[in-house]
This record gives structure tokens, sequence and C-alpha cells, in this order.
């Protein structure tokens, strides 16, 4: 799975933590911060929101999740969105190829289900969901407090 990450602060200041982890699915974090932020605090945020991700994905796809940096460019099939406002407010993609969206339902329903399937829209918001949910109980541990959108889906090519 692969987990990349853009930051841009309040003050114009760019951050890029590229991180992969792996086997498959790539989730892409592109952040703006509405308040001052500290290199600290960010430092914080990046690590919980990789605590939830590789919890959760590791959960649903039965396997270990690691992280290590985006080498590649990806070409995804398939995007699930969530918005986050709060003491930090931005938004999440998780960014799914039609080989991890196969893996994924067959791990998570236990039917093979591709980009183009009819219902994957409804299995991929879930999975965002259950992902998201994730980071949001866990920026509060660090005493961010956000409330999130529903998840948005996007598919094509």
């Amino acid at each position: 799975m692969n987990f990349s990450g853009i930051f841009f602060t309040n003050k114009g200041e760019f951050f890029n933590r590229g991180l992969q982890v792996l086997p498959e699915t790539i989730v892409n974090l592109k952040t703006r911060y509405f308040m001052k932020i500290d290199a600290q605090t960010l430092t914080r945020i990046i690590e919980q929101i990789k605590i939830s991700v590789s919890r959760k994905l590791s959960s649903i796809c039965q396997e270990e999740i690691k992280f290590e940096r985006v080498c590649k460019d990806f070409e995804n099939d398939l995007v699930g969105i969530v918005s986050f406002i709060g003491d930090v407010s931005f938004i999440l993609l998780i960014m799914l190829t039609d080989s991890q969206v196969r893996k994924i339902s067959t791990k998570f329903v236990g039917v093979e289900m591709d980009s183009q399937s009819d219902e994957i829209g409804d299995l991929i918001s879930e999975v965002a969901n259950i992902v998201f949910g994730d980071i949001d109980m866990d920026l509060k541990s660090i005493n961010l407090k956000t409330e999130r959108s529903l998840p948005t889906i996007l598919k094509g090519k």
C-alpha cells in the first residue's frame, strides 16, 4: 500500500512527505492548515495519520502495512475523498487502482469487484469512512478536534 503526503501551511510553506505503504493501496494526502502550526505539531499529525491508516488498512487487507518513500507516479482508477474541518482543516484522498480494488473487495466483503462494478462506490466509501474515522479519533488523542464529511467517490481514468 502506498501513502504519500503533500502539506501546505497557512504561511505558504511547502512540505512533501512522500511515504509508501506496502503492499498496494495509494492514499494521497493534501493538507491546508488554517491555524499556525509548528513542525513538531505537523510531525505529530503525520505520525498519527500513518498509525491510523496502517492499523485500518492492515485490518481490512489482513496483512501488515509498511511505510517507505514513494518514488513513482501513480495512476488511479478510483478515489475516495473526505474533508476534515476544525483545529486543522485538510482533505484526504484514498486512491486505488483496479487491482487494489479487487484485492480490497475480496478481503473486505469476500467478493472480487473491479473499479467498474456498480457496488464499488459503496465499498470504497465504506473503506474510506472506516480509515478516515480512525484518523479523526486519533487526532483527538493529540488534542486536535476535527469534524469530517461523508466520503465522495470519483471513478475514471
